[in-house]
């Protein structure tokens, strides 16, 4: 069975309702911790589905502009934040010393066992957005709510999207060469919506941003 390892926002938002979720092996905090990234990551999915266009984001992560592309990318996005808001999501916490935990892995999913994903030790010290540029060192391999996003993506019934590239730099590369693959790449959708996320925060009134 084929398995992906990965390389978040608390922002302008009200909580989004979704369905009870199922936990398995997860310490109170590693709940706590999920439970209060989730409507981030969902609010990061449809903001980020909305500003779908011929943008600087867009071409950073996505490579040139193309409605074709553009129309696939925003359904992905829509399509997982509908998950995020409505679906029994499960999640299980992992052990560093799990063969998918090792070599710096955040989280895992199989592709088609839907809505189910693992986090690994690694993964609950990633940064969050709040307070955050994604030009900071520490944003290069991403946030918790964004790595939610690329997670999520990888499954069939959402974009099925594949691990062709790791890290900010290397596919702001890969959207140049190869949009056809940036498109179907889980760390593009990951990226791109955290940059959308950044951008709403920095242009929002200060008294208009909840922090949890």
């Amino acid at each position: 069975m084929k398995f992906y390892i990965p390389a978040a926002l608390l922002l302008v938002f009200c909580a989004t309702g979704a369905s009870a979720q199922f936990y398995a092996r997860c310490a109170d905090y590693q709940r706590v911790t999920i439970e209060q990234i989730l409507p981030g990551a969902g609010v990061l999915a449809i903001q980020s589905a909305a500003r779908v266009g011929d943008t600087p984001e867009y071409r950073r992560w996505f490579g040139a502009f193309s409605h074709e592309h553009a129309e696939r990318v925003r359904g992905n996005l829509k399509r997982l934040h509908k998950a995020l808001s409505g679906e029994q999501l499960r999640f299980y916490c992992g052990h560093q010393d799990e063969p998918a935990c090792k070599e710096g892995a955040y989280a895992y999913v199989y592709q088609t066992e839907t809505y189910a994903m693992t986090f690994c030790p690694s993964f609950f010290s990633l940064p969050s957005m709040v307070g955050g540029s994604p030009t900071d060192e520490a944003y290069e391999y991403g946030t918790m709510e964004g790595t939610v996003i690329h997670e999520m993506s990888h499954f069939d019934v959402i974009a099925g999207t594949d691990d062709t590239c790791y890290g900010r730099t290397a596919c702001i590369d890969l959207a140049q060469r190869t949009p056809q693959d940036a498109i179907e790449n889980a760390d593009s959708y990951q990226y791109f919506a955290e940059d959308v996320g950044f951008a709403i925060v920095a242009s929002a009134p200060a008294e208009g941003v909840v922090k949890n």
